[in-house]
């Protein structure tokens, strides 16, 4: 069915190191969380630092819906310069919004995991990558 397909030669999705990144949002999806709680899925296209796009160009994140979680997804709006007086919105307008992040790399269940622990407009800070770059295991 699939003949031409080579799973061996894809990559294996690595974690990024500890840093400050550049991202551009392409969309966003509403799921749920292991609580069963609403939350947005967020993928984003890696921008800078320059040394991380090839090996990984995309980057996902979360944003809660719950409301004592809310803080979160609302420095996602402010720093993309979307805020507005009022209820309601469209996670689509934040689409190709150029953001910074702040991204930690931490472990979940034993398995690396980035965690994003500060939005900022672009500009305010630098980007930089922090911790090591991680080892991709053998193929």
């Amino acid at each position: 069915m699939f003949e031409d397909l080579d799973l061996s030669k894809v990559k294996e999705l690595q974690p990024l190191p500890s840093g400050i990144y550049i991202l551009r949002l392409m969309e966003a999806t509403l799921k749920k969380s292991q609580a069963n709680k609403d939350k947005l899925s967020w993928k984003a296209q890696v921008l800078e630092p320059v040394e991380i796009v090839e090996t990984n160009p995309n980057f996902w994140f979360d944003t809660s819906l719950v409301p004592e979680a809310l803080f979160h997804l609302k420095a996602l709006v402010i720093a993309c310069g979307k805020l507005k007086e009022g209820p309601g919105l469209d996670p689509s307008d934040l689409y190709g919004c150029e953001v910074g992040v702040e991204v930690t790399l931490g472990e979940y269940q034993g398995t690396p995991r980035n965690q994003v622990t500060k939005f900022f407009k672009v500009g305010e800070r630098s980007p930089v990558i922090i911790g090591p770059m991680p080892i991709s295991p053998p193929a």
